[in-house]
């Protein structure tokens, strides 16, 4: 006799962030597919789960201010 998986926050976010095994991935994907209004809550926290990963992208390529390296420098002394 199969138990039934309980859906939880935890859950979802473990599916969201790839955690899961074949099995429970699988079990969620059905649950998903059995309820569109859940999945499109799914796909709203992947969407937000994804948005910090692509702002400030640009930052990561602008030289560090000098004088911001000078208190830096200083700091490591």
């Amino acid at each position: 006799m199969h138990r039934r998986l309980r859906i939880t926050d935890s859950l979802i976010q473990d599916y969201i962030d790839g955690q899961l095994d074949n099995r429970g991935f699988a079990t969620v994907g059905a649950c998903l597919i059995a309820n569109p209004k859940l999945a499109a809550e799914v796909e709203k926290m992947r969407n937000l789960n994804s948005a910090p990963k692509i702002c400030g992208n640009d930052v990561l390529d602008e030289q560090v201010p000098p004088n911001l390296k000078n208190i830096l420098n200083k700091m490591q002394r």
